[in-house]
């Protein structure tokens, strides 16, 4: 039997798809996208199923998201997104 690469296994693949989610969310902190929040508010705790106009955002941008996601989570994405999709080479604003 042939090996399995890496990347082909599905526990694999859910660590990546987690470091991607964990990536965009420190990125999007990092460039101050949730900046104007507080990261300790009681909302940023709460599942993201209980937002419906985030998931809509979420899924309308086709970002990854998984039950029982934060909707902190669900906002520093989305954030970051938006960001991405204001300046999409990565330019800078300086």
């Amino acid at each position: 039997m042939p090996p399995v690469a890496p990347a082909d296994r599905p526990d694999t693949r859910a660590v990546v798809e987690l470091r991607i989610n964990e990536t965009l969310t420190i990125a999007a902190r990092q460039q101050g996208a949730a900046g104007l929040v507080n990261p300790q508010a009681h909302w940023r705790q709460r599942p993201i199923e209980e937002y419906s106009k985030m998931l809509a955002w979420l899924r309308r941008w086709h970002l990854p998201y998984h039950v029982g996601m934060s909707a902190g989570e669900a906002s520093d994405l989305l954030s970051f997104e938006q960001l991405r999709r204001l300046d999409p080479v990565g330019r800078g604003r300086g």
